[in-house]
């Protein structure tokens, strides 16, 4: 979606002695009339309907038929009749119309200062019965809380990557955040951006207050995300959020005390709070939110939760927004295309964020870089000694550069999307990544590096010239011999040509998860009953497709016989198109594992034999289609076949579903299995299209392992480790 210019439609609520005054301040066509209305609900009435939109915070995944949904209509509807009526409702139909034919849209300002009592009420809710349409989900007519304060902000020069500072208090006295999960769902959500150089994003080490001040002291941040516990302090009628204290325990930070920070970071313009209440307001001084206080204090936007907001809610919110942002959209439209994504799969969450803004349009940056092209940097290769080998030794491993292979749909990775653009030949350049050196070489080391390049080259040349046994290089680094013989006393003996290389890397594995040992084997049936104290481990960095509220969370253990896993899945949609072809099961809805050998250093060519892509997918009734895909030799794994040893089972829940299996060990190839064991292993999730012409494909694939994108045999070296844990 390309950016839009938007007219400002500012309506001005005000309290009267009998009820309220809505005026037009401003409009694309000059217009400036005015109503007098009075809230179309009675207090018993409202007090239900924002009960319903507040039932509290919940990490499951709501479906389009929860109560919440009409709740939003009964709300809006009636809100939107009272206060568009009349002149009103005329000059905002011919503000749209007029704004459409200039081909821009209309920015609904909501100016609510002079109303305290309706600054809390969920205005995002406006709903149009006769468009059938809520204003704020479409990105035609974004709606803002919009207040007047005294500086003018002007949009930043960012002039590159959009900065991101993550801010994630868990203080031990409050309920307990996973704040490597949450900074994991951020990075995740934000994966294709920080590839492409278009965002950074850091985490605040420590989450307290003096933390803070001292990052901003010395880096740069335009956005501030805090994750964590927000209230409404009712004695000191402010806003807090919970930052930690040195001891880690709870510090209610008001924004008068945040507020300074942001007023003083010039870079920041943007804060976004995933906290509850963050943007709840006292009825008598609309000023009193956190939100409300750091647009006070300077920021030109802060977003922030009327409601409590699930986990996943705020992963798709974050994704799509801060994509959006870095887009270089307008903070109200980016704020609207994420409304739009948190309906599609979170329909009683769309209107929790609210945006207040003090910037007179939605431009609060400029400049932010477009992706860019990979940096392509020449190896230095170290210096070789040209010393005459023995016949029978092989030459040193040299190592290539990862070839550029797509996944496979056919195999135990993911299926291409879109067109596969044909290999082109490797040449001489190694991109920048985790195994190379970053950075362009200085003048010095890069003569250094020539001049070194060409001693050998010239050492080569002589050793091929004077060396006792001369071949001539095939294609694969090896020798053919020629009619050069070696005189003994014997007779004439012709010596071997020396093997090729060995293409291996050294071992770069990703994370490390734990089988804790079962006393007495889990009943296999779903439930999950006896995996108390094992760890879990979350599946959430998307690797192919996206963006996604689907994820999963695994849970392993183990005994002599068999090999244990429990996954518990988000996934409101069961789609199974793979019953009659089990291999392809990882490309819908499923779960994963990948599992062989951990070894110090992996061959780039193939994988080995005893490789395995162990496949289990539901279907609606709570059945499991599985397989397991094998290595064939190649730098893949390849079409397997059905297993049915051990036991496997699936219990669908309101949110997804559950698989619990008991994997035989033999069937793993593991001949013997103790504590202490370390395997190689990736935990995935896929989930599929639910509708449409593609249901049942792939529609995104997730990893416990970042670097799990593809089985080419080019990144076994960066599998995770699995260890077995004795009882």
């Amino acid at each position: 979606m390309a950016s839009r210019t938007y007219q400002n439609f500012d309506l001005l609520v005000e309290a009267t002695p009998t009820g309220y005054h809505a005026r037009v301040v401003n409009s694309p066509t000059g217009e400036s009339p005015s109503i007098d209305f009075t809230l179309p609900f009675d207090a018993t009435v409202l007090e239900n309907l924002l009960l319903k939109l507040d039932p509290g915070r919940s990490g499951t995944r709501r479906v389009a038929q929860d109560p919440q949904v009409q709740a939003g209509r009964d709300f809006g509807g009636p809100l939107f009749d009272a206060v568009f009526a009349g002149d009103v409702a005329l000059a905002w139909g011919r503000g749209q119309d007029a704004a459409g034919t200039a081909g821009n849209g209309v920015r609904l300002r909501l100016r609510l200062t002079d109303a305290p009592a309706l600054a809390g009420l969920p205005w995002e809710l406006l709903y149009d019965r006769r468009a059938n349409a809520f204003i704020a989900q479409s990105e035609r007519t974004p709606l803002v809380r919009y207040l007047d304060v005294p500086q003018v902000i002007r949009p930043l020069s960012v002039d590159g990557a959009l900065r991101l500072l993550v801010v994630i208090s868990s203080p031990t006295d409050l309920p307990e955040l996973d704040g490597d999960a949450e900074f994991a769902r951020v990075t995740s959500a934000l994966a294709d951006r920080i590839a492409s150089g278009q965002v950074v994003v850091d985490r605040l080490p420590t989450a307290t207050i003096s933390a803070l001040g001292q990052w901003l002291r010395s880096h740069d941040v335009h956005v501030l995300h805090f994750v964590g516990h927000g209230d409404f302090d009712t004695r000191q009628q402010d806003g807090v959020l919970y930052f930690c204290d040195s001891y880690g325990r709870s510090s209610a930070i008001t924004s008068s005390v945040l507020g300074p920070f942001v007023h003083d970071h010039d870079p920041l313009r943007l804060v976004l709070l995933n906290a509850c209440r963050s943007a709840h307001v006292d009825n008598t001084d609309p000023y009193s939110g956190m939100a409300q206080g750091l647009v006070q204090q300077d920021a030109a936007a802060v977003v922030a939760m009327q409601f409590p907001i699930s986990d996943q809610a705020a992963v798709a919110f974050t994704g799509d927004f801060y994509g959006a942002m870095a887009d270089g959209l307008p903070v109200d439209q980016a704020v609207t295309s994420a409304r739009k994504t948190l309906n599609a799969d979170f329909g009683a969450e769309w209107a929790t964020p609210i945006l207040f803004l003090r910037a007179s349009d939605g431009e609060v940056f400029e400049g932010i870089a477009a992706p860019a092209a990979p940096v392509v940097v020449e190896p230095v290769p170290e210096p070789l000694v040209p010393v005459a080998p023995e016949p029978a030794t092989p030459a040193s491993p040299v190592p290539e550069p990862e070839p550029a292979v797509g996944p496979d749909p056919l195999r135990g990775g993911p299926p291409p999307v879109g067109p596969v653009e044909p290999v082109q030949p490797v040449q001489p350049v190694v991109p920048v990544g985790p195994d190379h050196h970053e950075g362009t070489p200085s003048p010095l080391i890069r003569w250094l590096g020539a001049a070194a390049v060409g001693a050998v080259a010239l050492g080569l040349v002589l050793w091929l010239v004077l060396r006792p046994h001369n071949g001539t290089p095939d294609a694969h680094g090896s020798s053919t011999t020629t009619s050069t013989t070696t005189s003994t006393g014997t007779g004439t003996v012709t010596p071997p040509p020396p093997p090729p290389p060995s293409h291996t890397r050294a071992s770069v594995p990703g994370p490390t998860v734990q089988a804790l040992q079962f006393a007495t084997p889990p009943t296999i049936d779903g439930t999950g009953t006896e995996w108390t104290g094992h760890p879990a481990y979350a599946s959430n960095n998307v690797i192919a497709g996206g963006p996604t509220s689907v994820h999963a969370t695994w849970q392993l253990g183990w005994d002599a016989t068999n090999y244990y896993v429990f996954v518990t899945v988000v996934d409101a949609n069961i789609t199974q198109t793979h019953a009659d072809e089990p291999s392809q099961v990882f490309n819908g809805d499923a779960v994963s594992f990948e599992i062989g050998v951990a070894e110090a250093t992996a061959r780039t060519d193939v994988l080995p034999s005893g490789d395995l892509h162990v496949l289990m997918g539901p279907t609606p009734d709570g059945q499991v289609v599985r397989a397991i895909n094998v290595a064939n030799g190649g730098a893949s794994l390849e079409r397997g076949e059905p297993f049915t040893q051990g036991h496997v089972a699936a219990l669908i829940t309101p949110d997804g579903y559950t698989i619990e299996a008991a994997i035989p060990w033999s069937r793993l190839k593991v001949t013997a299995a103790e504590a202490g064991l370390v395997l190689a292993t990736n935990l995935n999730v896929s989930d599929a299209v639910p509708s449409g012409t593609a249901r049942g494909n792939l529609a995104v694939m997730e990893s416990n392992n970042p670097a799990r994108k593809t089985n080419a045999a080019s990144l076994r070296y960066r599998w995770g480790r699995l260890q077995l844990v004795g009882a």
